[in-house]
């Protein structure tokens, strides 16, 4: 239930490969990491053949000893970091899938179906540069210059658009923002 600690060289192994050789004899399927502090992968084990998900927590300690830590949870256990890829999660629902059966606590079924929400809520929605968008006062975003209430679209990125504002000035909106967004023409 604590973290584990331990020495890691980064420069000779990859993420997957270390925690290939921690959980073994479980073989790796899907491996992915998200930012610096959290990783996913989803494991089969050799002796029953089952197929579960893990989240695991990660701590770099670049001065210490022991300078790698984490910190791993089953789907069964109800990790708090939900963002694992909606591709682990589909694979999970075709290799293992939950009932009340095997999945008594319900704690799995939460856990895919909050890492299918906050995957959704990152998607950036249908928008095209030279799009005009419109917001709600309650739902846009708000600058140092105050509230963005409309503009255009200028350029779009993987989980943001830059929109320009009616002043002329240029802003990096959020997926999360832009779904609240109406669009009213090119």
């Amino acid at each position: 239930m604590g973290w584990t600690y331990t020495r890691r060289n980064k420069y000779v192994e990859t993420l997957r490969q270390f925690f290939a050789g921690e959980f073994a004899p479980c073989e790796v399927l899907e491996f992915a990491t998200k930012g610096w502090t959290e990783a996913y992968a989803v494991l089969r084990s050799p002796r029953t053949g089952a197929t579960f998900g893990l989240a695991l927590m990660l701590h770099y300690r670049p001065k210490d000893d022991f300078n790698f830590g984490y910190k791993d949870m089953t789907e069964d256990m109800g990790p708090n970091i939900a963002n694992a890829p909606v591709k682990f999660i589909d694979r999970l629902d075709r290799e293992a899938p939950l009932n009340d059966e095997n999945d008594k606590s319900g704690w799995a079924r939460d856990w895919r179906a909050r890492c299918r929400k906050n995957a959704a809520a990152r998607k950036l929605p249908k928008v095209k540069v030279g799009d005009w968008l419109q917001w709600d006062a309650a739902d846009a975003p708000e600058y140092r210059r105050g509230k963005l209430m409309e503009g255009k679209v200028v350029r779009k990125g993987r989980s943001n658009i830059v929109v320009s504002s009616p002043a002329g000035w240029e802003y990096r909106v959020p997926a999360h923002y832009v779904q609240k967004a109406v669009v009213v023409g090119a």
